[in-house]
């Protein structure tokens, strides 16, 4: 009974630390993240009702979200102005302004348009509230969520300064869930590298991160503004890092003002302004091209949804720019733990040794099992993604995806062993057709909501068949039912995915243990080569030897054959030829048995049986 009670008594205690421990990492996972949970809802909040009111939380975002160390600032601010928000709509409700202090007619050529109570408020963030319509939980739940979400961060922010202010706890680095997890730490384990990139994936993949974000706001955009978004990084990845950690600043500020701008956009102007749009409908400018250039409007608003992928990508540059700070300075880098992503092309070149342990000759761990199967076959991996991309699409631009997987697969595992200079130039090629891709779809979207009807109607079906045009801005069917292209070969989803495996691919050439797999196929060709030469030495070797000997015997049987043209010679000077049969017959002699006792004599007895006559 009292081991029993011990037993439980450590295993109880063993709990309440790991529950502890799992608690402290809850806490800090918190602290980490409810900042981008507390702003996405915020943007969720103004998007979903687009108003005057709303408004003002974009421009706080856009402003203070990419300045560092302005979080707390930003959270404060936010729940300053949902109270306002709270209260205004609410001292609406008391209905103590004239109901007609909002209505405005407006005279627009010989039309007058009166523009209703509703129509009017709604613009600055009013609406009526109707308990038969809606609860006020859906009137102001979403506010009242995100006070709880700031009033969630102070609570955080609380609970760690005083975790923080505890003897012997040392406040970890910004981002870090695990402290005492560094770069060499990786390539211990499995665990011990889940929890490096939990401290470090976007401080090593940050910058393909925000490509690849950059990617699918494009996906989702296909509009003016993505055209305008492909071409900035199309423009950031002919750089190289550095160059990019210079003008990141600029692109950051770029994103920030075009989020303020669209969100100006879809607002528009209020109705009781009187101002008429020079893109109205009258004016022969169709709703699609509206929509291509995200226009305002007063009844056909742009999509403010399209706001929320322009705010996490807007997010994720602000988290790559404090990377970059961090990359700025060699101590905060060594300091910071996460290791080095500066480009090791100077490093091959210079045939510097490998910092990293070889896992390619031997896996003793799971790990270098992992990073085997990883570096070894995601090559293969990339190249099955790319066929996809081709192969399920019919249009010119798949042509070329399926001509390029042919190209390198030509190449082979040969690929591994070029020059990483040559072999990154030749991968940069494959991204830059992606990029394209995603530019001219994206162009084509003018071209398939606004002039597709005109080519369709001029018998230019195979152009758009060819190209894959469809207009993926409208639900609308544009065109004709004979001119038919499936949605999927003018959709953007497997540029995007394909764009993801090569951003990656290309991050695993420019990796240290890449050179490792490079250095062990280089070995194994020229170990290959090596024994294919030993081969074909050993080969002339036999081929000398078996001339030899047929030369040594052709030169036996021609002395031989001097000899007995020699004897018979001598035996034909007393030779008669015979007159008669009988003569012939009976002319046998004792030359017939004479030989050269020099000449080696054979047996006709076998061995065995000579040993049985003795």
């Amino acid at each position: 009974t009292g081991s029993m009670h011990t037993w439980i008594r450590r295993k109880s205690l063993r709990i309440s630390e790991v529950w502890s421990g799992f608690v402290v990492y809850l806490w800090r996972l918190g602290q980490i993240h409810i900042y981008k949970v507390m702003t996405f809802t915020v943007i969720v909040v103004a998007v979903s009702e687009v108003s005057a009111l709303t408004a003002v939380y974009v421009f706080l975002i856009a402003l203070l979200m990419p300045i560092p160390h302005t979080s707390r600032l930003l959270g404060q601010l936010l729940l300053l102005w949902t109270a306002v928000i709270i209260l205004v709509k609410m001292v609406f409700e008391l209905n103590i302004t004239d109901p007609y202090f909002w209505s405005t007619t407006c005279y627009w050529g010989n039309e007058s348009v009166k523009l209703n109570l509703k129509e009017n408020s709604a613009w600055l963030g009013f609406k009526t509230y109707k308990p038969e319509v809606m609860s006020v939980h859906r009137y102001l739940g979403l506010y009242m969520l995100v006070v709880a979400l700031i009033v969630f961060d102070s609570i955080i922010r609380y609970h760690q300064k005083q975790y923080y202010a505890k003897p012997g706890v040392r406040r970890p680095k910004k981002g870090i869930l695990f402290p005492k997890i560094r770069r060499f730490d990786a390539d211990k384990n499995v665990v011990s590298c889940i929890k490096y990139f939990a401290n470090y994936f976007f401080y090593k993949f940050g910058l393909e991160c925000c490509y690849i974000m950059t990617a699918i706001v494009v996906m989702f955009r296909v509009d003016f503004i993505a055209v305008i978004y492909i071409f900035i990084v199309a423009v950031l990845l002919m750089l190289s890092r550095r160059t990019v950690a210079k003008l990141w600043v600029l692109y950051k500020l770029t994103l920030s003002l075009i989020l303020a701008v669209e969100f100006l956009l879809v607002l528009g102007f209020p109705k009781g302004s009187c101002i008429r749009y020079p893109w109205s409908e009258d004016t022969g400018i169709s709703k699609n091209l509206r929509h291509w250039l995200y226009l305002p409007a007063y009844y056909d608003r742009p999509k403010s949804n399209k706001l929320i992928v322009d705010y996490a990508q807007l997010l994720f540059v602000s988290l790559q720019a404090f990377v970059f700070n961090i990359e700025s300075k060699y101590e905060s880098m060594e300091d910071y733990g996460g290791g080095d992503n500066a480009d090791i092309l100077e490093d091959v070149e210079m045939n510097l040794p490998i910092p990293y342990k070889d896992f390619t000759l031997e896996q003793k761990s799971a790990i270098e099992t992992i990073k085997f199967n990883v570096f070894e076959n995601m090559y293969w991996v990339t190249m099955a993604i790319i066929f996809i991309t081709g192969a399920t699409r019919i249009n010119v631009f798949s042509f070329f995806y399926v001509m390029a997987v042919f190209i390198f697969m030509w190449f082979g595992k040969q690929v591994y062993v070029k020059p990483l200079r040559k072999l990154l130039r030749m991968w940069n090629f494959l991204i830059a057709y992606c990029i394209l891709v995603l530019f001219l779809k994206t162009l084509l979207q003018l071209v398939g909501c606004v002039y597709v009807n005109t080519l369709v109607n001029k018998h230019q079906c195979w152009i758009v068949q060819l190209f894959g045009v469809q207009c993926l801005l409208s639900d609308n069917v544009i065109g004709n039912s004979k001119c038919v292209v499936e949605h999927d070969d003018a959709g953007l989803a497997w540029d995007v995915v394909c764009l993801t495996f090569l951003l990656m691919q290309r991050r695993i050439y420019s990796s240290h243990y890449f050179r490792h797999t490079s250095e062990t196929i280089q070995a194994q060709n020229n170990l290959v080569a090596k024994g294919a030469e030993i081969i074909n030495r050993i080969l002339i070797r036999q081929v000398h030897k078996r001339n030899e000997e047929e030369r040594q015997l052709l030169m036996k049987i021609k002395q031989q054959m001097r000899d007995l043209k020699t004897k018979q010679a001598k035996l034909k000077k007393d030779y008669h030829e015979p007159e008669e049969h009988f003569q012939a017959i009976r002319a046998g002699d004792y030359y017939l048995l004479e030989y050269d006792q020099n000449e080696p004599q054979k047996s006709a007895v076998p061995p065995q049986a000579e040993s049985k006559v003795d």
